[in-house]
């Protein structure tokens, strides 16, 4: 079977899509300017949802959004 044309454009699109939904842990660290072990702890300890792709964690960028805003401290008055 032989893909061609758009068929190619098509999987590389998609490719890309799943790329840009799923980070790394170093990924993540390095927007939040902290070593990835920090990333791993806030996993394991069930504050950022992930899943286990061999031995990697990959972790949704909603997912991240949503804990960097658990993060968000508000003064008090």
């Amino acid at each position: 079977m032989k893909i061609t044309g758009n068929g190619v454009k098509k999987m590389k699109k998609q490719q890309t899509e799943e790329q840009e939904r799923f980070m790394t842990t170093d990924e993540c660290a390095k927007i939040l300017h902290c070593h990835a072990g920090n990333i791993r702890k806030a996993i394991k300890e069930g504050k950022l949802p992930a899943i286990m792709v061999k031995r990697a964690f990959l972790v949704e960028r909603a997912d991240f959004e949503n804990y960097i805003k658990s993060l968000r401290v508000i003064p008090s008055a």
